[in-house]
């Protein structure tokens, strides 16, 4: 199972109405999640790395570093003594976003779509977590860590999230929660190469 950890840091608004997280509110949110993260996590010796989901236009190292994602792993890993933000995925081409343009958000789709963007070496007995802003469905991730760990052989710990696409009740708008995802297991003809 993958663990995946979500947030959401802003107040539910009246019934029928979605929080949305824009230029307006991101930095702060931003700076919530990576306070939260720090102030739970389990402090041992390992280094930490933190891999941003890329954006759906995310092809090169640099489109992923100016994503929110990229961002985001940066303001966790800010706050997170031995830890650090690497960027090591992104598309072969811009695929459609799933909330704007109707993409996929099915792992069989996106595992192929995916590549590694960077030779940089994850540090030996690292904890490797993925980091994206927004959660809807899990397939985003579970593309994101089945490439990890088929490719390049490194176990991902788990997921951190910013928020989920679901409407948040009042009394738990401020809660963090974790579930259990199904690790994608992709078939011998689904290689991204």
């Amino acid at each position: 199972m993958l663990p995946v950890v979500e947030a959401s840091p802003l107040r539910a608004v009246p019934q029928g109405k979605k929080c949305v997280l824009d230029e307006a509110n991101r930095a702060q949110a931003y700076a919530w999640f990576a306070d939260v993260v720090a102030s739970q996590w389990k402090h041992d010796e390992r280094p930490v790395v933190f891999v941003p989901v890329p954006g759906s236009k995310a092809t090169t190292i640099a489109t992923v570093k100016e994503g929110p994602t990229h961002r985001l792993a940066v303001a966790v890993s800010q706050r997170i003594p031995g830890s650090f933000a690497i960027p090591l995925l992104c598309w072969a081409q811009p695929i459609p976003s799933a909330s704007k343009e109707g993409g996929s958000r099915d792992p069989r789709i996106l595992y192929p779509l995916l590549h590694t963007v960077t030779h940089t070496s994850v540090p030996d007995q690292a904890r490797v977590f993925l980091v994206d802003d927004v959660l809807t469905s899990g397939g985003h991730i579970r593309a994101c860590e089945a490439v990890l760990r088929n490719v390049h052989s490194i176990h991902v710990e788990g997921a951190l999230c910013l928020a989920r696409t679901v409407e948040v009740e009042e009394e738990r708008a401020l809660e963090t929660r974790t579930t259990d995802y199904e690790r994608f297991q992709p078939v011998d003809d689904q290689s991204p190469w």
